[in-house]
């Protein structure tokens, strides 16, 4: 299979998939805004060192073949 193809099949899907869905999240008046050094706060030094190797980094940007692709299927 190429490549493009299997992006296109995700790309298909997902596409589907989000318009199944209708829900729409809302955040609880109770609710309170958490950040990771809160988190360090509560944890002990496993738990601390586990969310520091799960921690992740901001996804790359997506090639300009793909950018180029999303584009031009939200233009049909």
């Amino acid at each position: 299979m190429e490549i493009d193809r299997i992006d296109d099949y995700m790309y298909h899907l997902i596409v589907e998939y989000t318009e199944l869905l209708d829900f729409k999240p809302v955040r609880p008046v109770s609710a309170l805004k958490e950040c990771l050094e809160s988190l360090y706060c509560f944890a002990d030094q496993n738990q601390a060192q586990f969310l520091a190797r799960s921690a992740t980094s901001p996804s790359q940007p997506l090639p300009a073949n793909s950018l180029r692709r999303l584009t031009e299927r939200s233009t049909k």
